[in-house]
Formats: structure tokens, sequence, C-alpha cells
């Protein structure tokens, strides 16, 4: 008796413990690798002046950056083609957006990390452009300074 209980938790903790979601259906949009293509850096901007901005880039930076989602729910990083990290991908939200003066489809998403509410990756993507607040530059809980990433496929 003791066994089998100890069997049904094993279970349940690997059942919960790797949660993930699958992209399908308008979620196949992020399948694929993404390179970084730039980074609108913004800072100083509660100052009187309204701040200053600057582009990072691939060239500048001397470094680069993809990320590749994969159809069974995982997201990898890679810097200078070498893997950095790997997590489970959790949607908190993936809404479709009005898309203005373009014909192609944009989503906006929230995505928990290894399904953890602390670990947050949002952005809005297209076919070809992703946009992200986190990632390869992350913003900061700051008013004055933000990240701006663009990637493309």
């Amino acid at each position: 008796m003791i066994l089998r209980f100890a069997k049904l938790s094993l279970l349940v903790v690997v059942f919960f413990s790797c949660k993930k979601d699958k992209l399908k259906d308008e979620k196949e949009i992020l399948i694929g690798k993404w390179s970084w293509v730039y980074t609108i850096y913004e800072y100083d901007k509660c100052q009187q002046n309204g701040g200053y901005s600057e582009v990072l880039n691939p060239a500048s930076e001397n470094v680069t950056y993809q990320m590749e989602f994969f159809e069974k729910g995982k997201v990898k990083f890679y810097e200078d083609n070498i893997e950095k990290f790997e997590f489970r991908i959790v949607f908190d939200y993936f809404k479709p957006s009005d898309n203005g003066p373009f014909s192609d489809p944009i989503f906006h998403f929230i995505i928990h990390r290894d399904n953890s509410n602390e670990q947050i990756f949002a952005g809005i993507v297209s076919n070809d452009s992703l946009f992200t607040y986190d990632e390869p530059f992350e913003s900061i809980d700051s008013p004055c300074s933000d990240y701006k990433n663009f990637w493309g496929k």
C-alpha cells in the first residue's frame, strides 16, 4: 500500500511539474529560429530633457543572439550559436491584435517561463517579426529606462 502511494505521488509530481503548452493553431506563428536584429535602449526618460535612446545591434555589441521555439512547447536561447538556456512555455495570454495597416496577423503574448509567475516573457509576434521586452536585454522595473528588442525569422 505504501509503495502504491509513493508511485502515485511520484506520478502526480512528474505530471504537474512538466506542464507546458504546445504551439498549435495560431501559436504556430512562433515556431522556428529567430535572430536578434536590434534593440532600442531608452534611458534617463525621467529627466527634464526626456531622456536618450541608443540602438544596439549585433555589430555594436559584438555578439549574436537567437531563440528557437519548438512545437512541443519549449524555447531555447543561444548566444553566438551556443545554447545558454531553455524553458517550457506556459501561456498566460495569446490574443490577436489590431493589424493596423499591416496584412499579416499580429498577436500579443505573455508566457510564464517554466510555469513560474515570477519569470514572465512577453511580446508581440507577426509572421516574420518578433518584439520582446525581455531577451536579449531585459527591461528592468523602472519607468526611466526601457529595452525594446526586435527579432527576425
